[in-house]
């Protein structure tokens, strides 16, 4: 008889990939894209003047810091 052996030390230390690792990205950075034109919004037209922002700009703004994208 061939008697099989697991070392559980070695396998309770990795991470394996989740299936729910690549929603939780998405749902992560759509948070901090919410977060960044809540802060933005937050801020003054003075506070926004002063950081040469026009505030119909926040939004673009906010996609283009956090996805990268430029339109």
């Amino acid at each position: 008889m061939n008697a099989q052996t697991f070392d559980t030390a070695s396998t309770l230390g990795t991470a394996k990939p989740s299936i729910f690792a690549a929603p939780r990205a998405v749902l992560e950075r759509y948070k901090a894209y919410r977060r960044t034109i809540s802060e933005l919004e937050a801020c003054s037209d003075r506070d926004l003047t002063d950081l040469g922002i026009y505030r119909c700009d926040i939004r673009r703004l906010a996609r283009e810091s956090i996805y990268g994208e430029s339109a």
